[in-house]
């Protein structure tokens, strides 16, 4: 399945490299080290709240989560670095989106 289909399906997956270990964000077929191929693999959905702007009543964030930062929308207000949680996922109008909540501790 690709990364599209699982991403319609509510599932978060990276690129992963079995030749050099290497995961990769955004997606991508190929490894960015040795130019093999990828596999897609499930990503953690914990991260922290790096940065958040707001506009018009939605706030846009970036998310560490593991090495990567996303980029998605936050539901809810919270501090930067903050834990957060990768409450929804998806594909809307063929573009990816994430949708972060603060994680409840």
């Amino acid at each position: 399945m690709s990364f599209e289909e699982r991403l319609k399906q509510g599932e978060f997956c990276v690129a992963y490299c079995n030749n050099c270990d290497t995961v990769m964000w955004p997606h991508s077929s190929l490894c960015s080290k040795c130019f093999l191929n990828t596999r897609l693999i499930p990503s953690t959905k914990h991260g922290t709240l790096l940065e958040y702007s707001s506009q018009n009543g939605v706030i846009f964030c970036v998310c560490r989560m593991g090495d990567m930062d996303v980029m998605g929308r936050l539901l809810s207000q919270c501090a930067e670095g903050s834990p957060v949680y990768l409450s929804r996922c998806g594909m809307r109008d063929n573009a990816p989106f994430f949708e972060f909540t603060p994680e409840q501790t």
